[in-house]
């Protein structure tokens, strides 16, 4: 389970009862469920990003939803009080803009440094 972008040619979303129910019993329209194509698995998930197709993943449900019982349903909402998932997706969010930030700052310190030796050195510096 983890952060998972959808790739319409492997996972296929669909609203399935047992989505609308926990929709309607976390009050939580970002609540979906999809299925991987090439386990034959149905995952639980919540939308991040709907634009972009990245959810998060919360549960697999097995081939054949046999997971979907009354006992995951109460875990869910016993848990959910405990976690604001607003907040959690906007740390996930954050998480991500900060290393795509630091790889740009990381790139751009590694393009200075090698402009700084080709002027030093007079020549062509390459890394690879």
């Amino acid at each position: 389970m983890g952060i998972t972008r959808l790739i319409p040619g492997i996972h296929r979303v669909r609203d399935t009862p047992f989505a609308r129910t926990l929709r309607r019993r976390l009050n939580d329209p970002d609540i979906i469920t999809f299925k991987h194509r090439a386990t034959n698995q149905w995952i639980l998930a919540y939308w991040l990003d709907r634009r972009r197709g990245i959810v998060d993943e919360i549960e697999d449900l097995g081939p054949n939803f046999e997971l979907c019982q009354e006992q995951l349903v109460a875990d869910l909402e016993r848990c959910r009080g405990t976690v604001d998932f607003k907040k959690h997706k906007r740390r996930v969010i954050e998480r991500r803009r900060d290393h795509a930030r630091k790889m740009t700052d990381d790139t751009r310190e590694l393009s200075e440094r090698h402009m700084w030796l080709q002027k030093k050195l007079g020549t062509g510096v390459y890394y690879g």
